[in-house]
């Protein structure tokens, strides 16, 4: 059984995003429950192999203060396909176009804290161009990566973002399949 909603109201909103704050109750007990509702709910993440290599970027984030490595990822935008989104964010962020995509995926990604989705998508067979990024994505670089050099990245914690992390479970899940189906 849910909590019953008692209260809601919004303490912050921008274009991109909305804090809420419920007062809620279960079982007799009321909390505050304090959560994020995005403008975009869904988001894509993206994983661009080409043999035995993958393109990640790298980039400053400022809630944590710190550059790290993921996967290209963005939002759906009113009117876009979670595909169409995905093919725009890969082409800003890395330069890459003529994907093959194939859905991997959806995910939630912080459900005590965010409505979001995240579609996940392993493109192959592209081309590699020039980015266009947007101006906040100024100080991102792009590098291709063995993937076989993920699981070391993950565990010394300089790909320790939770959407790679989960874009890389999902993956090999993926491959798995694949070798059990021939």
């Amino acid at each position: 059984m849910p909590p019953k909603l008692i209260s809601t109201r919004s303490v912050y909103k921008n274009p991109h995003a909305e804090i809420m704050v419920d007062e809620v109750e279960l079982n007799g007990t009321r909390w505050e429950q304090v959560y994020v509702t995005k403008t975009n709910r869904d988001g894509v993440a993206i994983l661009p192999v080409v043999g035995d290599s993958v393109y990640m970027v790298r980039q400053y984030r400022y809630p944590i203060h710190e550059s790290i490595w993921q996967f290209p990822m963005g939002g759906v935008e009113k009117g876009q396909s979670a595909e169409q989104a995905a093919r725009q964010e890969l082409e800003e962020e890395t330069g890459i176009t003529h994907a093959t995509l194939v859905k991997l995926g959806t995910f939630k990604p912080d459900p005590g804290m965010t409505s979001a989705h995240m579609h996940v998508y392993l493109a192959t067979d592209f081309t590699v161009g020039t980015a266009h990024r947007e101006k906040t994505e100024s100080d991102m670089e792009v590098q291709k990566i063995k993937l076989t050099a993920l699981p070391s990245m993950i565990e010394a914690g300089t790909a320790n973002c939770g959407y790679t992390m989960s874009v890389y479970l999902l993956y090999a899940l993926y491959r798995k399949s694949k070798h059990e189906t021939r």
